[in-house]
């Protein structure tokens, strides 16, 4: 490996020490440059090399030197993560419940040298309706950037679009005609915030209790010509909401049903008993009873006048039959 420490012409000349080669050989000559990271480039960097020996004649070297030309890339690092303070959850226990629903996400550059951050294109996909049945009508895509985010109009065939549909990983999780796709152009991005908010409806009655997963998903684009990102494992990020339908009984009819029910089988029991003759027997049972307690009342009280009687003729010190008449006898 050769050494250059002369770098302020930025040539580099490398004295081979009189090789003889045969006819038709060839020789590589590997290069290999150190970087630096916070040095200032332009965009692209031209490398010419030449070939000269003391052997070969002047007019063959025209095919001596080559000239090679390629982009200059800087190193990025931009990661993409849900925030915490999205929805996670909701429920519905009516058709007319209307909820709110928001996905925050945060798009943060890991800055790795002194050179200009990059622009972005970020792409955040969304479900308009559910297996459930459920609509999600997006009021609103935020972000701190000052150009506002803008729909992409996936029916159009364009570079972009196509570009997305490539992601068949990502589109494979949506329903098809399903979801829109909207985007948001960040430059000189550093850290941003997106937001997108929007109405959860119930289009329909609830007839039984289901979960369903709803879910956005975020990623981004950049100029590759100018960037190379060192890891694409966090180039995207996905947030998830459950969301329940719960179904609610109604028990007012079953309430009003009981009621109505209930009387019903009163009246029938009481026309049975009636149809049976059981109120006309005991009523004759209950007059049949009448005369016999009043004769025994009346017995009872000649009986107590009788008693009177006779304990009110006798006088006081005096018997009823004279004891001296038997003596005499």
């Amino acid at each position: 490996m050769l050494e250059a420490q002369d770098v302020k012409f930025r040539n580099l000349s490398c004295n081979v020490s009189h090789p003889i080669y045969r006819e038709k050989t060839r020789t590589v000559i590997h290069l290999l440059f150190g970087v630096l990271v916070n040095g200032s480039w332009g965009e692209r960097l031209d490398m010419e090399a030449t070939v000269s020996s003391d052997n070969e004649e002047t007019g063959t070297l025209g095919n001596n030197k080559a000239v090679l030309s390629f982009p200059i890339q800087y190193p990025i690092s931009i990661i993409a993560i849900g925030l915490d303070n999205s929805t996670q959850y909701m429920n519905f226990t009516s058709q007319l419940q209307n909820q709110t629903m928001r996905h925050s996400y945060q798009v943060k550059n890991m800055q790795l040298g002194l050179f200009p951050a990059p622009s972005l294109q970020v792409y955040l996909m969304a479900s308009m309706k559910l297996t459930l049945g459920l609509a999600w009508q997006v009021e609103s895509v935020e972000t701190d950037s000052a150009e506002p985010c803008t729909s992409v109009d996936m029916a159009r065939e364009t570079p972009e679009t196509a570009a997305i549909r490539s992601r068949r990983k990502t589109i494979n999780q949506y329903s098809a005609h399903e979801y829109k796709i909207f985007r948001c152009n960040i430059s000189q991005i550093n850290t941003s915030l997106i937001h997108i908010n929007g109405v959860v409806s119930v289009p329909k009655k609830i007839e039984k209790s289901s979960r369903s997963l709803f879910c956005t998903t975020l990623w981004f684009t950049f100029d590759t010509k100018r960037y190379t990102h060192l890891s694409s494992e966090i180039t995207e990020s996905q947030i998830i909401t459950e969301v329940e339908l719960v179904y609610v009984m109604n028990y007012l009819p079953i309430y009003i049903g009981s009621s109505i029910g209930g009387l019903f089988l009163l009246v029938l029991i009481v026309f049975v008993l009636y149809k049976l003759g059981f109120f006309k027997r005991s009523y004759k049972e209950r007059r049949d009873h009448e005369p016999n307690a009043k004769n025994g009342v009346g017995a009872a009280e000649d009986g107590v006048g009788a008693a009177a009687d006779a304990a009110g003729s006798g006088e006081d010190g005096e018997c009823s039959v004279p004891l001296d008449e038997n003596k005499e006898d």
